[in-house]
Order: structure tokens, then sequence, then C-alpha cells
């Protein structure tokens, strides 16, 4: 994690340094055509659309994982297909497809309200995964947290790996900051100090996760749902 955040960091003075030189507008395409030509920059904007289209839908499902933690197979029902031997079912697509219409719409029509919510849920997001990892600090086997970083059993070091080739993927965040540029209210160094903050308090919050997972393969924890039962 330590190793990501610092590839994030280094991409994220690489952005801040071309906002800085390049006012206005910016984004992938914009910088690399200004730099290495149009070449690049369209490669660039392919990448960039990949990441688009691999990280929006991902999200998206995810909605269908918290109703399922919070109702159970309540939208498991009706048609459904197979998909590289996932279930999906379609009150799970629909209810993705709804709250992606959602904020679409917030986006083009509120967006001003839109970033009062992401704001919000930053901070949830935050404090809830300090809240929960204080929580569960006195039942975590820390032999585990620490010497089982993947999940399946693998070798340590290509889980380690697979996190570092996916860090950059976050890249697309520091995109949605250039973007901006033109209508910051603050000086163009204060966004790399926004940068900094918000990169290490990201990995801050997701080294914080780990704690969870450990807590709920632990023998205390097994034993409370045993007992709930």
């Amino acid at each position: 994690m330590a190793l990501s955040t610092l590839i994030m960091l280094l991409i994220g003075y690489n952005y801040f340094f071309l906002m800085k030189h390049y006012p206005g507008t910016g984004g992938v395409y914009a910088y690399c055509k200004a730099t290495l030509g149009r070449d690049h920059a369209f490669l660039s904007a392919w990448f960039l659309c990949l990441s688009y289209l691999s990280l929006i839908p991902q999200n998206a499902t995810m909605m269908a994982a918290m109703c399922r933690a919070i109702w159970g197979n309540a939208l498991r029902g009706g048609i459904s297909y197979t998909v590289a031997g996932a279930e999906v079912y379609l009150g799970e697509v629909a209810v993705a497809i709804a709250v992606l219409i959602l904020f679409g719409a917030l986006a083009i029509l509120q967006k001003p309200f839109l970033q009062h919510i992401q704001t919000a849920l930053a901070l949830v997001l935050f404090f809830g995964a300090a809240a929960i990892a204080i929580l569960v600090t006195p039942h975590i086997p820390f032999d585990q947290l620490f010497t089982h970083p993947s999940a399946g059993g693998g070798h340590s070091l290509s889980a380690i790996m697979t996190i570092i080739i996916l860090a950059p993927w976050a890249f697309v965040g520091f995109e949605v900051i250039s973007l901006e540029t033109a209508h910051f209210r603050f000086s163009m160094e204060k966004s790399g100090k926004l940068i900094f903050l918000r990169y290490s308090r990201e990995a801050l919050s997701t080294a914080l996760w780990p704690c969870r997972s450990s807590y709920l393969s632990s023998p205390v924890c097994s034993s409370k749902r045993s007992s709930a039962r």
C-alpha cells in the first residue's frame, strides 16, 4: 500500500506540474497533446476511456452488493444469467443502472449539490473506516494481518504486485481535478496540497480495511456469529 501511495503521489505531482504550466481546462488529452503530440494524446485518451469503461460499471455493481448485504436476496429473483461463473440478476442490474442515471443527472443538472454529496460521502468513508478499525483492533489476529496479504493463499509478493499494478488506475481522479482548473477560485499552489492530502487520506482509509477483514476471519467473530444463530 505504501508503494502504491508513492506511485499515486508521483502521478499527482506530474498533474500538478502540468496544471501550473498549462492553465485552463486540462486533462490527459490536452496535456499529452501540448507536450508529446497528437499520437501520444490519442493513445492516452483511449487508455482513459478504458479506465472509465471499467471503473464506472464496477463501482455501480457495488450497489447490488450493498443491497444484498442489507436486504439479503430481495433483488435476486426473476430473470438471471451467468457471467464467468457469477449469477447476474435483472433486479441488481436495474439498481446499478438507476444509480448511474441518478448521478449522471446530478452531474449535469445539479453539479454544486453533487459536490457537497461527494464531500460528505468521502468523510463518511474515511471516518467510518477509522471507527471500524478502532472497534475491531482488540480482536484482530495481527500475525494474519501482516503475513497473509493474499486472500487466495497465493504468494505474498504476487499479491503486493497486484495492488501496485492496479494503483495507477486511480489517475482518473487526477483527471477530474485537472478538468476543473479553469474554475478554481484559489491559487494553483493550493491544488498541489489538495492532491497530496486527498491521496494520503485515501491511502490511510484503504489501509484500515484489512483490519475489518482480519476481524471477520477471527475466532471472536466466528463465535459471535454462531451465538447469533
